[in-house]
């Protein structure tokens, strides 16, 4: 089943006309669900499992400072700070809890794959997010 089907889950479950949040009353939507603030404990678990992940994955300095950098833009997303420049813009941040990624997340080089196994982890983990909210 597709997530966009899911949702609002209330109005899904029930049957009910309302789209209120089942965790804090507010209005339900796909970026509601990973943005809540009854899903900060989450968010927090994602980010320390994420950050674990690089110190493994992320050897040389300049990678490694470009994914925490890219981790930082995605926790200011979850958190509705003012997200730094990347190409994942391009797409939205919304679109990581489903699936997507650019492949090169400072220019536009869509052959790029120095990312690419980070590029999996990231979607891994924040898929796993989405499905947990």
């Amino acid at each position: 089943m597709a997530l966009t089907n899911t949702l609002p889950v209330i109005k899904k479950l029930n049957g009910y006309s309302n789209t209120k949040c089942l965790r804090c009353g507010d209005i339900e939507n796909r970026d509601h669900v990973v943005k809540c603030t009854q899903t900060i404990e989450i968010q927090n678990k994602l980010e320390k499992t994420v950050f674990k992940e690089i110190s493994k994955l992320a050897t040389k300095p300049k990678i490694r400072a470009d994914t925490l950098l890219f981790l930082k833009y995605i926790m200011d997303f979850l958190t509705n700070k003012q997200v730094g420049e990347t190409t994942q813009n391009l797409i939205r941040f919304k679109e990581l809890f489903r699936g997507y990624i650019v492949k090169d997340w400072f220019s536009k080089d869509e052959t790029e794959t120095k990312y690419s196994t980070l590029n999996e982890m990231f979607v891994l983990k924040c898929v796993m997010l989405y499905n947990k909210c």
